[in-house]
């Protein structure tokens, strides 16, 4: 049985809106106690106590528009109240579309190399051959979280499909491009739980004035001007693979590039792994 013929597939527009506007609201709730009763810690990977040796084979979304502009303007706004913060750079900010290989301790745990990095971009490629539809979001709020390993703090926009489930149809193909293929897969595709664009990470918990933490009435202030329907939107998938490295959320990948277009056609040829400052300055040209 493909993804094809799972019940992923007959999600309705609403009910993955919905789904996903409840996951988030008990996040942020989460997060929220936890910061507010104190019993977040630092980050252990940005004090240096110890190096992210987690490795994977990933594809990603940058996203670009009225919503990336948004975070713009609220990382002035977060930075004069928490200026430690660590920040995803600008032109980084991206939604994780599909993990494909993961090892905790590292790519020669996981059996990778760059001859197998490539031969999961080829089955993409292929896949993505003809021009599809971009990916549009849009943006329900930003909200803090609490980071999986440790209760240490950072920060995401929250996305929702916008107009229609096309996000998730990008994210069957990419799963049956690799299946077909006889690539390995670091899980079974499921449902969304969530659309984030992780936007900074504390390395110290947020400071806190008696009962207050100006960094969550800050975002309280920021998520009333949203816009409504601010939107985002994706326009090329791209396949990156994780280096060990102190916690630095970009310096850490290399990418493929070509970067694999879901509005153009996606002919063969000659394919190169870059750093991102290369990455971005690519992207000045296309």
């Amino acid at each position: 049985m493909t993804s094809l013929e799972t019940g992923i597939q007959s999600e309705s527009f609403e009910s993955v809106r919905s789904r996903l506007t409840d996951n988030y609201r008990e996040i942020e709730e989460r997060a929220k106690t936890t910061i507010l009763e104190e019993r977040t810690v630092s980050n252990p990977l940005f004090t240096g106590e110890r190096e992210d040796e987690r490795y994977s084979v990933a594809t990603i979304g940058l996203i670009s528009g009225p919503a990336d502009a948004f975070f713009d303007s609220a990382k002035s706004t977060i930075e004069k109240v928490e200026p430690g913060i660590q920040w995803v750079p600008d032109g980084f900010r991206h939604i994780t579309l599909r993990e494909f290989n993961f090892n905790p301790l590292g790519r020669k745990a996981a059996y990778i190399d760059a001859t197998a990095v490539r031969k999961y971009y080829e089955a993409l490629r292929k896949r993505f051959a003809q021009p599809q539809k971009p990916i549009r979001l849009e943006l329900m709020k930003i909200i803090p979280t609490i980071d999986r390993e440790q209760n240490s703090v950072a920060f995401v926009g929250a996305f929702l499909p916008k107009t229609d489930t096309e996000i998730i149809d990008i994210r069957r193909q990419m799963n049956d491009a690799i299946e077909e293929t006889g690539l390995s897969s670091a899980s079974r595709l499921g449902e969304i739980r969530v659309l984030f664009s992780t936007l900074g990470r504390f390395p110290h918990p947020p400071q806190k004035h008696g009962d207050n933490v100006p960094f969550l009435s800050t975002l309280e202030e920021i998520n009333q001007k949203l816009p409504k329907g601010c939107d985002a939107i994706i326009n090329n998938i791209d396949l990156l693979s994780s280096t060990p490295g102190r916690y630095i959320e970009v310096d850490r990948h290399v990418y493929l590039i070509p970067p694999i277009s879901l509005i153009k056609e996606n002919p063969s040829g000659e394919t190169h792994f870059v750093k991102p400052a290369h990455r971005k300055m690519l992207d000045r040209f296309q």
